[in-house]
């Protein structure tokens, strides 16, 4: 049985004969000399466990170390939680993807879930966005409606509009006996601009500081300097080539001499 560097030390404290310590001496790969006396050998076979020692205590360290880093690791990262299909909620949101896409999705409580599956085969579900743009929208009064079938199972749906910078309300339902019965109403979102905002005022935020303040725009830094084409103010760049409109082309007669008018 192999014995660990801690042992072999103990048993160089038993007093071994010299022809023990010789062959001890040769397994460890420790180099004597023939006339080395017995006490100068076990002083350096002590020197050679002790570091061999050191080497195991460093490597079991090590090995602990790494384990331990193993296992932080699981702990820290730990598998992701699958999101639940349904939060239980009764709840229908809009939201505005671009000047004229808007997004729909839905989520129902367990007791309304109950009577849509009575429903089910029965009645045809529809959702319904409506162009509620400056009005109070009671059910009726809407500019413009669409409508389409839908999957409950779904959970959401994109309606593409022609209006951009208009409101929109969502309803979510089922038509029964050529009658519509909404299950869920929407917020009202508005579609941004499809041309660039009209509003002179700077939004600033001080990061230094974390404070937000605003100005009025400055508009460009250098700002572009119009004339004329031809007037007195404009640099000499040579002859005109290109000119549009009829006036033009009678002007380019009259300078080439090719016109009886006058000047």
């Amino acid at each position: 049985m192999r014995k660990s560097p801690y042992e072999l030390l103990k048993w160089l404290d038993s007093k071994p004969r010299i022809q023990e310590v010789r062959t001890l001496a040769k397994k460890l790969g420790v180099r004597l000399k023939r006339t080395m006396k017995k006490r100068d050998i076990i002083k350096k076979l002590r020197t050679a466990l002790k570091e061999r020692l050191k080497a195991e205590e460093a490597r079991s360290s090590a090995t602990s170390v790494l384990e331990s880093s193993a296992g932080n690791a699981v702990r820290e990262y730990p598998k992701q939680p699958r999101l639940p299909e349904s939060y239980n909620k009764d709840k229908l949101v809009l939201l505005p993807v671009n000047p004229n896409w808007i997004y729909a999705y839905w989520d129902f409580s367990r007791k309304t879930r109950e009577s849509v599956q009575k429903k089910a085969g029965n009645v045809r579900f529809v959702i319904r966005l409506h162009d509620v743009t400056y009005v109070i929208f009671n059910g009726f009064n809407a500019h413009r409606s669409f409508e389409a079938d839908v999957d409950l199972d779904w959970g959401n749906y994109y309606f593409q509009v022609p209006n951009p910078n208009a409101d929109y309300l969502c309803q979510l339902g089922y038509i029964e006996n050529g009658r519509f019965v909404p299950l869920l109403a929407s917020n009202v979102v508005r579609t941004p601009p499809i041309s660039p905002s009209d509003k002179k005022e700077e939004i600033w935020i001080k990061i230094s500081k974390g404070k937000r303040y605003s100005k009025t725009s400055e508009g460009m830094v250098e700002k572009p300097v119009e004339r004329a084409v031809g007037s007195s103010q404009w640099p000499n760049v040579g002859p005109v080539v290109e000119a549009s409109g009829g006036g033009a082309f009678i002007w380019r007669m009259v300078r080439e001499g090719r016109s009886g008018g006058t000047l």
